[in-house]
């Protein structure tokens, strides 16, 4: 999982197979290219631990 703020690191985070989490600071959504999920920060991104893997959830 990679969390990105700009096209070039998208495309980069998705050419090595990751999953995106787009970050919508100093780009629009739509420039940001193919992501899974567009947030415009951390502050409601809750991250845990369960079994062998990570649960990211927006609170």
């Amino acid at each position: 999982m990679v969390f990105e703020d700009a096209p070039p690191g998208v495309e980069a985070a998705r050419a090595a197979g990751a999953r995106v989490v787009a970050l919508n600071t100093t780009h629009p959504v739509a420039e940001l290219g193919d992501c899974e999920i567009a947030i415009s920060d951390f502050s409601n991104l809750r991250v845990r631990s369960a079994s062998d893997a990570l649960v990211l959830t927006l609170a």
